[in-house]
């Protein structure tokens, strides 16, 4: 059995006291909390937490898990896709992907990609979102996934299911090949 606290340090986990969390710590915490806000809907809260999140680690030139970054990145650009904001969700898509080619996360990288296609398809640029789908596509293909992840079943990004995208394509014209 672990022996009982010390009287003196007792006080201390009543009063609030707690470590300064470092910017990793905080990026996972602002991800976990973002990803919370939007399963909820709560988008513009999200926003709210995710770019307060992004902005601390493009302002503190401190070292950073480019994963976690690029987690960050990737909530955000979703986040936007939920606001409606294409172009904003294409700008963070490519930091998001910036930051999954530095960790060499292929999956990441295809999720990000993704999204630039989602956003391109809400700012109504059809061939883009194809390229940009299309190249996800490959490389998720190439990504060492478990075989319980298929290609296509990105669930962040419903509305860029490949059926809807496809649809989206020939409504506008841009041919699909089956």
């Amino acid at each position: 059995p672990v022996p009982p606290m010390p009287d003196p340090l007792e006080k201390f986990t009543k009063t609030g006291f707690r470590e300064a969390l470092g910017i990793n710590d905080r990026l996972q915490d602002a991800a976990a909390t973002g990803a919370g806000l939007l399963s909820e809907h709560k988008t513009q809260s999200a926003i709210a937490v995710l770019e307060q999140a992004y902005q601390e680690v493009k302002k503190s030139g401190r070292p950073v898990d480019s994963s976690l970054a690029g987690a960050v990145a990737l909530n955000l650009a979703t986040a936007y896709l939920q606001a409606n904001a294409g172009d904003k969700a294409i700008a963070m898509g490519q930091e998001a992907l910036n930051y999954f080619k530095t960790a060499k996360d292929s999956v990441g990288q295809s999720q990000a990609l993704h999204a630039m296609g989602a956003g391109a398809m809400k700012a109504g640029q059809a061939r883009q979102a194809k390229s940009w789908l299309t190249k996800a596509s490959e490389t998720l293909k190439k990504a060492a996934v478990p075989s319980e992840v298929k290609t296509g079943e990105m669930k962040a990004f419903p509305l860029a299911r490949q059926e809807d995208a496809s649809a989206e394509f020939q409504a506008q014209g841009v041919s699909v090949l089956k």
